[in-house]
């Protein structure tokens, strides 16, 4: 496994809206229910975090509706728990933020709070 590490922050508060677009596919594509919401981390070096994503084959998502684009899903381990890192293709996150997708509200069931580091154990 490759591990990517950050710095949990807060988002824009737009990540409910982008996941209910997408939720059936997520249900299809993924597998899982999601929360209704993204945990956003932050990466020190964005260059790693491609390089790292490149080395794995993601599940493309395809846009719900025109004028929203595809979302690259990578599975991963945060914690021992399988999440999902999504990258969709429109974003107004910098390339810095890392989206992570589960099924449980990630905060609350692991107990994490803004500046928490944590650990993504990509799974390739």
């Amino acid at each position: 496994m490759v591990a990517i590490t950050g710095r949990v922050v807060s988002g824009v508060g737009e990540g409910a809206l982008y996941v209910e677009l997408y939720r059936s596919f997520f249900i299809k594509f993924l597998e899982i229910d999601p929360f209704p919401g993204t945990l956003n981390i932050e990466v020190e070096d964005p260059g790693y975090l491609n390089a790292v994503l490149s080395l794995v084959n993601p599940v493309k998502i395809p846009p719900p509706k025109p004028g929203l684009g595809r979302v690259s899903a990578y599975k991963a381990l945060l914690r021992g728990l399988i999440v999902y890192i999504v990258r969709p293709e429109k974003t107004s996150h910098n390339t810095r933020i890392v989206e992570v997708v589960s099924d449980r509200y990630l905060r609350g069931y692991l107990k994490l709070k803004d500046g928490d580091v944590v650990v993504l154990q990509l799974i390739v």
